[in-house]
């Protein structure tokens, strides 16, 4: 698993080729989950925003437990890809 944290909005693409990215801006941090790079090639999808440090804390460690619950050995994009985002996001989101 890969993550990615960077604190611009600007060049900072490195958490779009990330199995989970944290983004700064200035109303707060965006999570982000699911991208790679490499032979299969996926940009992260923007799971949520705005939040707080203690609540990015949070949310990574819920994203982590929900992977480690319910998928095979696959990347987080293949994970979202094969249950859909939508499930992922609310089952993700409904624990926090």
């Amino acid at each position: 698993m890969k993550l990615g944290v960077a604190g611009c909005a600007n060049s900072c693409a490195e958490v779009h080729v990330k199995d989970i990215g944290v983004l700064g801006t200035e109303e707060g941090w965006d999570i982000y989950v699911g991208g790679s790079a490499g032979a299969h090639p996926r940009l992260a999808d923007k799971l949520i925003e705005g939040l707080q440090y203690e609540e990015v804390l949070r949310i990574v460690d819920i994203i982590i437990e929900y992977y480690q619950q319910n998928a095979d050995i696959e990347r987080i994009g293949q994970f979202i890809d094969r249950i859909g985002l939508k499930k992922f996001k609310a089952d993700v989101l409904a624990r926090f």
